[in-house]
């Protein structure tokens, strides 16, 4: 049996949310990534934010403001620049 991770399904979430980048993206369809957004694995914040960065919902915008306060600097990193690629988008 192999051992399943959350990081796991990290790439198919930030693939999807660059096929999601819509002007009318519902909640629905957002919720998924979010979730993530308190994990404590720092890699997967960081995937998350990169994610949120092309999702254009005012709940990515807010999320990211959370994400840039983080800890860890590559995802508060991370955050701030999928928040700046994000407000070209809204």
């Amino acid at each position: 049996m192999t051992s399943f991770h959350p990081s796991d399904l990290l790439p198919p979430l930030t693939t999807l949310s660059a096929q999601l980048k819509s002007p009318h993206l519902s909640v629905a369809q957002v919720e998924p990534v979010w979730r993530f957004v308190p994990s404590p694995d720092w890699m997967i914040r960081k995937r998350v934010a990169k994610a949120l960065g092309n999702m254009p919902t005012a709940q990515s915008q807010s999320a990211l403001k959370y994400l840039s306060q983080d800890d860890n600097p590559q995802v508060a990193a991370a955050a701030q620049l999928a928040g700046a690629q994000l407000a070209k988008l809204l």
